[in-house]
């Protein structure tokens, strides 16, 4: 299997790549808020977000990246939002279908914006049920977080959304939330 050497894509607003075998599915832009890239090298995937340092995602052969950006959403304090498609407050509205079975795994998620004074949750949710795969944002942080520890499995037709839960916080809100997680082939 041949992979391009290096290639990075701009994590557009309500715009997501996926990557089949290294191959994005579809034309990338400059690289500005998020990008991916395969390390030929190190033969693997890199994730970085708003100009920090790239970090190594595992891989396999049969595995799609899927990442994006909440775009325009707020995410306000006392509310949970859902991110994949369009963001939306109600999870039916911002679903993406799984094109086959596998896991899901390898979740990064960076605000560019948080005057939250509370924890906000993400959490990648299956047919409207949580997985296993969440991670927390502390009130007022910018940094990037990650869970590559826990997975959660998917059948091809299932929905997958992203919740983020603000629910925790009185007041505030976070906006320009890059994500990016993997979907293996189980």
């Amino acid at each position: 299997m041949s992979f391009p050497t290096a290639f990075t894509g701009h994590v557009l607003p309500r715009h997501y790549r996926q990557f089949e075998d290294g191959v994005a599915t579809a034309p990338l832009a400059p690289a500005t808020q998020g990008s991916i890239r395969y390390n030929d090298t190190q033969k693997t995937f890199q994730v970085s977000i708003d100009g920090a340092a790239y970090v190594n995602l595992a891989f396999a052969a049969d595995a799609g990246f899927i990442g994006g950006n909440s775009g325009s959403v707020i995410v306000a304090a006392a509310s949970t939002v859902y991110a994949l498609a369009n963001g939306h407050d109600v999870e039916g509205n911002s679903q993406v279908l799984a094109s086959r079975p596998g896991l899901l795994s390898n979740l990064f998620v960076q605000a560019g914006f948080n005057t939250m004074d509370d924890v906000t949750v993400f959490t990648l949710r299956r047919n409207g049920v949580d997985t296993a795969v969440t991670l927390s944002i502390p009130a007022g942080s910018t940094a990037q977080f990650s869970d590559v520890a826990n997975t959660g499995s998917v059948l091809a037709g299932d929905l997958i959304s992203l919740e983020i839960d603000g629910t925790a916080s009185a007041v505030g809100n976070l906006r320009g939330v890059a994500y990016g997680f993997q979907l293996a082939t189980a």
